[in-house]
């Protein structure tokens, strides 16, 4: 996130032309987003998303309930489930809490 933008899904030169009509994918405000309660759970370690990029995230949105750091904690740890112990009572809580 360089540019300081958040972007839609970016197909290629190609791809961007066919579906958004310009080379580019076109900006994603997201301050749009709301209405729907967002947990962040972020692993200090990340080098996917990473701490002060998803800081940014954070303060753009809305609907953030939800922001949390987690040490020794990298991107795999959540989609592998790897070190779960550490952010899954806040998970349990969260859910509780949204889950009408």
């Amino acid at each position: 996130m360089d540019s300081g933008k958040f972007l839609k899904y970016d197909y290629g030169e190609k791809g961007n032309l066919q579906r958004y009509g310009t080379a580019e994918p076109p900006t994603f405000h997201l301050h749009n987003i709301d209405q729907v309660p967002i947990g962040m759970f972020v692993g200090k370690k990340d080098v996917l998303a990473v701490p002060a990029d998803t800081r940014w995230e954070a303060e753009k949105m809305k609907s953030v309930v939800f922001y949390k750091e987690y040490e020794d904690t990298d991107h795999s740890s959540f989609a592998l489930g790897k070190q779960a112990h550490t952010y899954l009572d806040d998970l349990i809580i969260l859910l509780k809490k949204y889950n009408n």
